[in-house]
């Protein structure tokens, strides 16, 4: 029976630096990827607007500002050859309606809704939280 509880505790050991360990790296690209859109979403900032949050969500970007809420969205092409058409999407907030928060297993999805469009992103499940709240903070 000892024998067994010092194996069980080694496993919980091991599983917990695992978990922390995972944490840690998912925080750093996390903070990679910030510093990299930001520079990216810096291309569109307004006089007198600074950043709260920019994320990655599939192979575009959303930005949360003082002022707005904006993202980019690829609209592909197939013909004879695949082409990209990217578009700026820029949300005041003082036209959002509603924010709607759906967190899945995997995926989180963050749907910001006007008068005249729902405006969906999917993130990362933790992501989806935070955007949402940093949203909701600069509306409230």
């Amino acid at each position: 029976m000892g024998l067994f509880d010092n194996v069980k505790d080694n496993m919980k050991g091991f599983a917990e630096q695992a978990k922390d360990l995972s944490a840690k790296a998912t925080e750093a690209v996390d903070t990679n990827n910030a510093i990299k859109f930001e520079k990216e979403a810096g291309k569109y900032l307004l006089e007198g607007e600074h950043i709260i949050m920019a994320e990655q969500y599939w192979a575009d970007w959303a930005c949360v500002t003082n002022k707005r809420f904006f993202y980019v969205e690829a609209n592909y092409t197939y013909g004879a050859s695949l082409k990209s058409k990217k578009v700026l999407i820029s949300v005041p907030f003082r036209s959002i309606e509603e924010v709607n928060v759906d967190m899945g297993y995997l995926l989180g999805e963050v749907e910001v809704v006007t008068k005249n469009r729902s405006h969906e992103l999917k993130l990362g499940k933790g992501t989806a939280q935070r955007f949402a709240s940093a949203i909701l903070n600069q509306i409230l």
